[in-house]
């Protein structure tokens, strides 16, 4: 059967069921497969320590599997479907200010040079003044409060 998704994807579906579903599901008979069984599974993979997007994505196959199983007879219904994923929380993410990362940028250029063997402080303050105008360039650009999703900063900066 030719895959309907691009092969890099179906050889990762491939991974995802001989590392997860397989081993955790693979001991039941198909017709008797419980939502229980898919739900014990994914408490357990999230208990191992997979992320809940991972464990989201890992239902989502195996939904799309048994799916596809339902179409061709062998089962009854999609457990799947039945049992709900888990929450996923979205971190709220922390940037530094153009005068946190400057001290930070500095040590990160000299400890390379210094590990290279060459230590160029001139190039390395101006590497820094670079890196450091680019941050706050790009801090200019992140989402302000007052902002409603996903539209563009007020003054959005347009390039010539």
């Amino acid at each position: 059967m030719k895959p309907s998704v691009r092969p890099r994807t179906y050889r990762s579906y491939g991974q995802i069921v001989g590392l997860h579903p397989k081993p955790a599901l693979g001991r039941h008979h198909l017709a008797k497969l419980a939502p229980e069984h898919v739900q014990r599974m994914m408490n357990d993979k999230l208990a191992d320590g997979l992320s809940p997007r991972t464990v989201q994505h890992l239902r989502a196959v195996l939904k799309q599997a048994l799916g596809q199983a339902l179409k061709w007879g062998p089962i009854g219904r999609n457990v799947a479907t039945l049992v709900d994923p888990p929450r996923s929380f979205r971190h709220e993410i922390a940037f530094l200010a153009p005068a946190q990362a400057r001290p930070l940028l500095h040590a990160a250029v000299l400890n390379v040079t210094e590990t290279a063997g060459v230590v160029l402080p001139e190039e390395a303050e101006a590497r820094v003044a670079a890196i450091s105008a680019a941050t706050a360039g790009h801090a200019a650009m992140l989402p302000q409060p007052g902002w409603s999703s996903g539209s563009m900063p007020p003054c959005f900066p347009t390039t010539p």
